[in-house]
């Protein structure tokens, strides 16, 4: 059975919800079957290897072989898949706000992982702001907890906080930051700034230090006189970042009614949000005519009515040799993994996967090949293998 793309021609009412919350509660639905594979190569097989009922937002393989998770609303999880036990982590990580789209949100860990044991974690705290932190694992409980990074300002209502971590081959930690604020208004007259704003972190994919201070060769953005955290600028609510085979830097982002966004990252560009969008207003306001004006980087792919973009993935490993270098894009609206074949600096769809399994918060293909899901409406985690 092939997947096809379904072109969807009608607008979602309840989008306007849907993508501004996107972090709605879990309700309480029948427990859906192991997905079944398509006969597209190559070859595999997938499983269910966890069910519960919150939500998994990030997600990382150890040396052990155990999975180290966030739970959105509750906190740090371990996982040991022989066992397919979930063990809470016992931390001091104190004042964390779940509210709205908040809570405990993407982890990386450190390249050097195995020499220094580092791990980073986007966490919410304070009343809508946002924070970096760095930790080390002793068993399953938090030790050396430091913050690295955090919000001056905050977003008042708990929304667009983007947050995917991604270490790059020139050893830096790059942080997609959505808009936060006040709102999401698209615009010349939106109250909501932020994204242009270049003093901010807010609306910026963020390039750091392994210890949270900024790299010198970072972009001197306009109205800055020296280096800023911030690598670009003008972004709504990037919830994807990965790097391809060949060390490129990747993301998705959210728009508004439509305008989707799939963005190829440049070094101090401004990618247009609030006063460019391909999407409207919830409102049905006009934003833009798309992104054409002087200094704007355009999206390399969008989408219309929106897939609502949350996780994406690079199939780096030869398991995956007839896919190698494919990116995968989790869908919360679509509910099913888009697939992009790239050349370069474009990209072209390719038949989707595991349609109508549920919302689709993350996807990640681990150092040993095996592909990683988190989906929604329960909470659970699907491996997928090849069997070559």
């Amino acid at each position: 059975m092939h997947f096809k793309l379904r072109q969807s021609h009608f607008w979602l009412g309840w989008l306007m919800l849907g993508c501004m919350f996107m972090s709605c509660q879990d309700e309480p639905v029948p427990t859906p079957p192991n997905p079944t594979p398509t006969n597209l190569t190559p070859n595999w097989v997938a499983d269910t290897v966890f069910q519960g009922t919150g939500i998994f937002w990030g997600m990382v393989r150890l040396p052990d072989g155990k999975v180290l998770l966030t739970e959105k609303s509750s906190g740090l999880r371990l996982l040991d898949t022989a066992t397919k036990l979930l063990t809470p982590v016992i931390h001091n990580i104190t004042g964390t706000d779940p509210r709205g789209q908040g809570g405990w949100l993407d982890l990386v860990v450190h390249p050097n992982y195995a020499q220094n044991g580092w791990i980073y974690l986007v966490n919410c705290f304070n009343n809508g702001r946002i924070r970096l932190l760095r930790f080390k694992l002793n068993g399953n409980q938090v030790v050396e907890v430091t913050t690295l990074f955090e919000s001056l300002d905050r977003t008042s209502w708990f929304g667009h906080y983007g947050s995917r971590l991604a270490f790059g081959p020139d050893g830096k930690l790059y942080w997609s930051v959505g808009e936060g604020g006040s709102g999401s208004q698209g615009g010349a007259t939106s109250i909501n700034q932020n994204a242009q704003n270049t003093g901010s972190i807010w609306g910026k994919i963020l390039r750091l230090n392994d210890d949270g201070t900024v790299p010198s060769d970072n972009p001197v953005l306009p109205g800055q006189s020296q280096p800023r955290p911030a690598w670009t600028y003008g972004h709504r609510n990037p919830q994807g970042l990965t790097f391809d085979l060949s060390g490129r830097l990747w993301s998705t982002e959210h728009g508004p009614r439509g305008g989707d966004e799939l963005n190829f990252i440049r070094k101090g560009a401004n990618y247009g949000w609030p006063l460019y969008s391909e999407g409207i207003n919830y409102d049905g306001s006009l934003i833009s005519n798309g992104h054409l004006a002087a200094g704007i980087q355009a999206p390399v792919l969008n989408w219309i009515p929106s897939p609502a973009f949350c996780g994406m993935t690079i199939l780096h490993h030869p398991r995956w040799q007839a896919w190698r270098g494919q990116m995968l894009l989790g869908c919360l609206v679509d509910k099913k993994l888009r697939r992009l074949k790239l050349n370069g600096e474009t990209a072209t769809e390719e038949p989707s996967l595991l349609e109508n399994l549920g919302r689709i918060r993350n996807v990640t293909c681990f150092p040993d090949g095996e592909l990683w899901i988190s989906l929604e409406n329960p909470g659970r985690l699907v491996r997928v293998r090849t069997l070559q």
